[in-house]
């Protein structure tokens, strides 16, 4: 693995002398932390949005010396980071100075709710953020560098100028940080259809297909009987037409076409799977995680020599056999660092690739977008 590494850190080298993602991140929690700093520290500051919105925003700033702050959107008695919550409704009540809108849904609703404050100071994180030049087509907290929409965001300068070589440049680094090659050929193949391709992008190309070859050739170089199982979370066997790769592997494979689970919740799928549960009937006895003990199918791969290990960002089996990926890591991310401990290993391996953020809105591949959710669930 030593040698891909070492390829691979080349050419991301020749493009940048920093990570991209990581600048991306940084700038937008800069922005953020501009906006409280700009409020005086005794202040009244009545924050608008539901957890998964705040939460994720409070966490990326230093507000240690703001003493009056209060959230709304929340059920009465709630905290976040030691911060009172209360409903939306007793806002008015609160009479803020500083009104600071944290939601990325419904935003043009809350941004109406609020011009009934006219003795507050009313801010919109992401139309700050837009003033400053970022316009995010997504939460902040699905920034992270390890996101696809990290990616998505130098996908779209890039769409917007094309002939512009910084933007080219920015998404390259970008999508070579999130080790999507696919996204990588598919700008490729627009530049040929140009008829022009950049010379450094030309050079970039090149290597990435001497590292693809280079990866090919230490797998197929393995003798162990590895078997991998690409877990997809919500996604039905008729999204496959969406999936040429996939769909290509049809011959050396198999497609339970007319395969239904008896519930929508992967743990107890996966503990059906490992430990003999039924999925209903057994609902509360797969709660826990599993393990060694409680799973024949993990006692008869290790007796077989195989070394087993699950990649995800969600806790279904025992840390021993879990690689936890950061939340919201792009599935490209995930299928890397299974790489990695794949051609480290000796014995054969038996491992699942977790994917469960490109297949569920609004994490989605970085050249599709941002689905809005139409259901208020996401704003509460």
């Amino acid at each position: 693995m030593d040698e891909i590494l070492k390829c691979y850190q080349e050419i991301l080298d020749a493009l940048r002398d920093e990570s991209v993602c990581e600048g991306l991140y940084q700038k937008i929690q800069n922005v953020i932390q501009e906006i409280f700093d700009g409020i005086p520290d005794n202040a009244r500051i009545a924050i608008r949005g539901g957890r998964e919105y705040v939460f994720p925003c409070l966490c990326m700033v230093n507000i240690s010396e703001k003493r009056d702050i209060c959230i709304f959107n929340l059920h009465e008695g709630d905290q976040i980071l030691n911060y009172p919550c209360r409903s939306a409704d007793k806002l008015m009540e609160y009479k803020p100075e500083y009104v600071i809108s944290c939601n990325f849904t419904y935003r043009d609703e809350i941004r109406e709710e609020l011009k009934a404050y006219s003795n507050s100071v009313v801010i919109d994180i992401y139309e700050e953020l837009e003033l400053k030049g970022f316009e995010l087509t997504a939460p902040i907290h699905l920034y992270l560098p390890e996101c696809p929409m990290a990616l998505n965001y130098f996908y779209i300068r890039y769409q917007k100028e094309p002939e512009n070589e910084a933007a080219l440049r920015d998404f390259l680094c970008a999508a070579l940080e999130q080790k999507d090659f696919v996204m990588l050929r598919t700008v490729y193949n627009d530049f040929q259809n140009r008829g022009s391709i950049p010379e450094f992008f030309e050079n970039t190309w090149r290597k990435v297909q001497q590292l693809l070859k280079l990866i090919q050739d230490k797998i197929e170089a393995r003798s162990r009987k590895d078997i991998i199982i690409f877990w997809t979370d919500a996604l039905p066997y008729s999204d496959l037409k969406n999936m040429p790769a996939l769909q290509k592997m049809e011959d050396a494979g198999f497609f339970f076409e007319r395969t239904y689970t008896s519930t929508p919740y992967t743990e107890a799928t996966a503990q059906a799977m490992f430990c003999r549960r039924h999925q209903i009937d057994d609902y509360p006895e797969s709660q826990g995680l599993i393990t060694r003990e409680n799973s024949a199918l993990i006692q008869y791969l290790e007796n077989h020599g195989y070394d087993f290990c699950w990649f995800t960002s969600d806790r279904i089996v025992d840390a021993k056999y879990c690689e936890k990926e950061k939340l919201y890591s792009s599935n490209t991310i995930i299928a890397w660092h299974g790489l990695e401990r794949l051609l480290s290993q000796q014995k054969p391996c038996f491992y699942i690739f977790h994917f469960a953020v490109e297949t569920h809105s609004p994490v989605i591949s970085p050249n599709v977008g941002y689905i809005v959710p139409n259901n208020k669930h996401f704003t509460q």
